[in-house]
């Protein structure tokens, strides 16, 4: 009898098989039992990459029927899938999420156990609430009027995603894609700015009033996506939304088309009179798929991360009036480029005290990588940390946290600061879709290991400065050498060639706190111009020393 059942279910069920090493799409199955469907296409499908391999194998051979879905590839859980700089620990602080994408903390949380900490929203149209006694409990859900399905890449990645907490009013703004009549007459699907206002103290919504909508979203398709996304609130207090292209790159470039932008409003979703033009909500054009934003202090300036075709993923400072380019460069604004492409998600400035001085207004971002991809890859499933100069140039980088697993779904998506520490979401949780389609997608806190800050972010040891990337680097000209004092010191800078040989003596003296520019104009101590090459500089203390490299080009 159960053999029967088996094969009556091996005729009806489908669900689909995902091969190591190609960027395979994945249905989550609705029933565990099932006949297996392969479908490969190559890495990072885009719009000029169509090809799609099919491959269904079928059997009714009950015996291999069992042995194949039984065998499905489903991320075992690892305790050890991350591996992170020496000095900082990694905790998981929530989880059982479906499909976390990104996270809001509450501008300014009461101290009480029960009020809430931080928001979730996940993408098939839920936001979670966290309390400050690490309780996760519904704050909003069936925000979406469709039901979410479709293939990872693709329209499975549609839903509910950005979100931002008001500060004044404790309310949120989330961002959706929606269904109206368009849809059944054209296959368009639309997308939203919704404000959600709750009587309790934030605990759950009791209100819901659309902001925003009836912006052009997505063509329907398989490979329908490039949405709405994140939303931010900036200095000015207004509201400023993120719109994908809805994977038709000419509306970009089309004024009178919201896809491919960077919308300002008030936040009751009216036109402010100052925008660059005082009839439109456009502020910036040329984005593509923009997932991240996030507003640097120093500079008062929007920061976005703008995922690429082909090539050319990029971090994007946002400009009143300006054009970023797309479709015709992803280039223009750009001060980070990624090739090969790394799908770059949430990025967000450090500002927390709970991080030390020595990495204050670094820029850190996710790297989500191929989707659903099983384990550790070049390509993302890791976050990157940068320095900027003053202008916003990028002046250094390293890699703080990345996926080591052989095999977790798990990876980068929703990354934010709050007062204990940065936080990220990792999406589809380790093991990934389970048969009912269903994911458990955890939260983790990064905080220091020790009370010592700043710290040189390697080890505990607490130090006197922090020696960062010179700017520009290559340079031919002038290059500035910046550097932050975090205690008085006696300090002196030098430039030595590779071989150890000093070329040039570039400071000598006390220090107080404070941030410090120092410039080298390329020339030795007799005033020559010096050869072309790698160079050495280094800052040296009492009891501590920093090096650095940098490529002068004459």
């Amino acid at each position: 009898m159960l053999l029967h059942s088996l094969f009556n279910i091996l005729m009806t069920r489908k669900c689909q098989f995902e091969l190591p090493y190609l960027h395979a799409s994945f249905s989550p199955p609705n029933n565990p039992l099932c006949q297996k469907e392969f479908v490969i296409h190559p890495a990072k499908l885009e719009e000029n990459i169509k090809t799609n391999y099919l491959l269904k194998l079928k059997t009714k051979s009950v015996v291999l029927f069992i042995l194949l879905c039984l065998t499905t590839p489903a991320a075992v859980a690892q305790t050890n899938q991350w591996e992170l700089v020496e000095g900082f620990k990694l905790e998981r602080v929530a989880t059982g999420f479906n499909l976390a994408v990104n996270i809001a903390f509450v501008p300014n949380p009461k101290n009480e156990s029960d009020s809430p900490l931080y928001y979730i929203t996940e993408l098939y149209g839920s936001v979670k609430v966290i309390l400050q006694n690490g309780e996760a409990r519904t704050y909003a859900d069936g925000l979406l009027n469709f039901t979410p399905s479709g293939e990872f890449p693709g329209t499975g990645e549609i839903g509910l995603t950005g979100i931002v907490v008001d500060p004044e009013s404790g309310d949120l703004f989330v961002t959706m894609a929606y269904e109206d009549e368009d849809y059944q007459e054209f296959g368009l699907r639309k997308n939203r700015v919704v404000r959600l206002h709750s009587d309790d103290g934030g605990l759950r919504a009791a209100e819901a009033t659309i902001i925003l909508d009836n912006i052009p979203g997505l063509v329907s398709g398989p490979y329908a996506s490039h949405q709405i996304q994140a939303a931010t609130i900036g200095p000015d207090a207004k509201l400023y939304v993120q719109i994908g292209d809805g994977f038709l790159a000419y509306t970009a470039q089309e004024d009178e088309d919201l896809r491919g932008k960077i919308l300002r409003m008030n936040l009751d979703g009216s036109i402010p009179e100052d925008n660059p033009n005082p009839d439109s909500y456009v502020y910036e054009k040329g984005v593509r798929n923009p997932f991240g934003g996030a507003w640097r202090v120093r500079d008062q300036t929007l920061y976005i991360s703008d995922n690429g075709p082909s090539e050319n993923d990029r971090l994007a400072k946002v400009e009143a009036g300006a054009n970023l380019g797309w479709p015709v460069s992803m280039l223009n604004g750009a001060i980070k480029l990624w090739n090969p492409t790394v799908a770059p998600t949430a990025i967000a400035f450090c500002y927390t005290r709970a991080f030390p001085d020595s990495l204050q207004g670094r820029l850190f971002v996710g790297l989500s990588g191929p989707t659903y991809w099983p384990g550790q890859t070049s390509r993302g499933k890791r976050i990157e940390m940068f320095s900027l100069a003053d202008d916003g140039t990028v002046t250094g980088e390293d890699i703080f946290l990345r996926n080591v697993s052989d095999s977790s779904r798990s990876t980068i998506v929703g990354l934010t600061f709050g007062p204990d520490g940065l936080h990220f979401s990792d999406l589809y949780g380790e093991r990934g879709f389970d048969e009912f389609g269903q994911t458990n997608a955890n939260i983790y806190r990064i905080s220091p290991t020790c009370n010592n800050s700043p710290f040189d972010g390697l080890s505990c040891k607490a130090i006197p400065f922090q020696l960062k990337q010179n700017y520009p680097n290559p340079f031919n000209a002038e290059t500035i050498i910046q550097y932050d004092v975090f205690q008085k010191e006696k300090i002196r800078i030098d430039v030595f060639d590779v071989l150890g040989n000093r070329v040039r003596h570039i400071f000598d003296g006390v220090k107080s706190p404070g941030q410090y520019t120092n410039k080298w104009d390329g020339r030795d101590e007799n005033d020559n111009i010096a050869s072309s090459g790698v160079y050495v500089y280094r800052l040296q203390g009492e009891s501590y020393s920093q090096s650095r490299k940098m490529l002068f080009i004459r």
